[in-house]
C-alpha cells in the first residue's frame, strides 16, 4: 500500500493558514487519501516525497 506523507512543516508559510486552519486542511488531507485507499504518516520535515507533495496540493487546489 502506498503511503502518502503529510507534511506539517510550516503550513502558515507554505500554505498561509493558521494552525487551526492548518490542523483542518490536514485532517481533510488524511481523509482524502484513505479514502482514495493509501496509507498516512505524518511528519514534520523541510521535504517529502514527491508522490506525497502532490497529494497535498492537490487537495489543497480542491480545499
Amino acid at each position: 500500500m502506498t503511503t502518502i506523507t503529510i507534511n506539517t512543516y510550516d503550513a502558515a508559510g507554505r500554505f498561509d493558514m493558521n494552525d487551526a486552519q492548518a490542523k483542518e486542511f490536514f485532517s481533510f488531507v488524511e481523509k482524502q487519501a484513505i479514502d482514495s485507499g493509501y496509507a498516512v504518516e505524518f511528519v514534520e520535515a523541510v521535504s517529502v516525497d514527491g508522490e506525497s507533495e502532490c497529494f497535498v496540493e492537490n487537495c489543497f487546489i480542491n480545499y
